[in-house]
């Protein structure tokens, strides 16, 4: 990757929620409040060639397990790990090359066997987490995790 990719990747995945949770808390000090950030399950994982986009989702996990200690007062914070989701991010995965990234076949196979999660149904699953919030215990969730049955 370019030094320009890898300042982007960190501006996308950790600079920019930072910002905007700091923003958040420092505009809505005494209202309720809910944070949902959008990780990874990348951010457990040491994958090859993805090092900048599993550092930046880790990171955002800590951020939001640090943001969860600080007891902020009327505040639930939650890092959801979507899955394996059927995005452009997917379709670009698929495109790589195979010298370069060795799960290619394993990305390729959740594509071909329909084992990719539709939006919508990630989508609902969220919408879920935040109108139930009060359920989910841990603030680092998978969507896997999540029924909306």
């Amino acid at each position: 990757k370019s030094e320009e990719a890898i300042i982007n990747e960190y501006n996308l995945n950790i600079i920019a929620p930072t910002l905007l949770c700091k923003k958040f808390l420092e505009s809505f000090l005494t209202q309720g409040k809910l944070i949902l950030n959008i990780s990874s399950g990348a951010a457990n994982k040491s994958i090859a060639s993805w090092s900048t986009y599993c550092a930046t989702k880790a990171a955002l996990d800590m951020l939001t397990g640090v943001i969860a200690e600080e007891n902020h007062k009327n505040l639930t914070v939650f890092s959801v790990h979507p899955g394996v989701v059927d995005t452009n991010m997917q379709s670009e995965i698929r495109n790589s090359d195979p010298k370069n990234f060795p799960l290619l076949s394993k990305f390729t196979d959740y594509y071909i066997q329909n084992e990719l999660e539709s939006t919508k149904i990630v989508a609902l699953k969220l919408l879920h987490i935040i109108q139930n919030s009060n359920k989910f215990k841990q603030n680092i969730l998978s969507i896997r995790d999540v029924s909306i049955n």
